[in-house]
Formats: C-alpha cells, sequence, structure tokens
C-alpha cells in the first residue's frame, strides 16, 4: 500500500500515468494481485525451495513495476499516445510483460 500512496502523492506533479490508471478499482487488482503472490510465496512448493531458487523462478515477485503505455497488457487501454487508439483494449500481453 505505501507504494501506491507514493505514486498517488506524486502523480500530479510527475504525470507518469495514463488518466484513470490509479483509481480505485485499479487499486483493488493491484492488491489483490500481492495477496496471491504473497499466498504463493507461502505455499507449500515455494517453502520446499531455497531463496536462491525462489529468486530465480520469480525475480521480480513483490517488486512494483508500470508498464508503458506503448506495451499491450491485457485488459489495460493502450494508446501509445494515439488519438486512433484511444479505446483499444488489448486481448493479450505482450511478450515482454509475460
Amino acid at each position: 500500500r505505501s507504494h501506491l500512496h507514493q505514486m498517488r502523492r506524486l502523480e500530479p506533479r510527475v504525470k507518469s500515468f495514463m488518466p484513470g490508471a490509479l483509481d480505485s478499482a485499479w487499486e483493488e487488482q493491484l492488491l489483490a494481485e500481492a495477496r496471491a503472490m504473497d499466498a504463493r510465496l507461502g505455499g507449500p512448493e515455494m517453502k520446499a525451495l531455497s531463496p536462491e531458487e525462489k529468486r530465480r523462478l520469480l525475480p521480480l515477485a513483490g517488486v512494483p513495476l508500470a508498464v508503458k503505455d506503448n506495451i499491450c497488457v491485457k485488459g489495460i487501454p493502450t494508446t501509445a499516445g494515439s488519438r486512433t487508439l484511444a479505446n483499444y483494449v488489448p486481448p493479450g500481453d505482450a511478450t515482454v510483460v509475460e
């Protein structure tokens, strides 16, 4: 939650997210994904792994990241800064997102 708070606090000044990207529905989705990752990391298959193996399998687990607006993320409006793509919502993720 602290990362979300910082993003909302700084966004008016840095303008790094698309309008509406920090709304409550988006926040709930992010928190749900974080809870799912916490559960996965604490699950029986992960408990058997060493910390090094966990880092190798899930190197970005728990690291907040944002994807530029020219890279497709399933279900997230992706305009690439173009009015032509104003209503485009990709049906799948770009390979780099996977």
